[in-house]
């Protein structure tokens, strides 16, 4: 197993998000999975990290606001927790929650599996 972390400031004035492909396009990312900021949940991104054979995980935020509602009203009270997580630190309790679910229905470059995580009390509507 191979673990790539790269992280890279757009120089200058230069916006990140024309900076995201060059970037990657000097890795292998077939059957890599790629994460990135919310700011880069993007068609153009999803297309082109499909396109090299990566997956990946956007991050759904209310920048997208169609893509956002679509994952939000998932029945996510019904979906099985994966993963539940109750630790001490920094002085306070931390909850972790994960949920994934399959999905063929939102406006996104080849989506599969929706996630839904939630950290810390209250982050997460009861019961979802």
């Amino acid at each position: 197993m191979t673990l790539r972390v790269l992280m890279r400031e757009a120089p200058g004035r230069e916006e990140p998000i024309p900076a995201f492909a060059p970037l990657l396009d000097t890795l292998d990312l077939d059957n890599v999975v790629v994460t990135a900021d919310a700011l880069h949940t993007e068609h153009d991104h999803g297309a082109y990290l499909r396109m090299l054979g990566a997956h990946y995980l956007a991050i759904v935020k209310k920048n997208h606001p169609g893509l956002h509602e679509g994952v939000r009203t998932l029945p996510w009270r019904d979906i099985a927790l994966d993963h539940y997580d109750r630790t001490r630190a920094h002085h306070r309790v931390e909850i972790r929650r994960l949920k994934t679910a399959a999905f063929a229905h939102l406006d996104y470059p080849t989506p599969a599996r929706p996630s839904r995580s939630c950290a810390g009390e209250g982050s997460c509507p009861p019961g979802s």
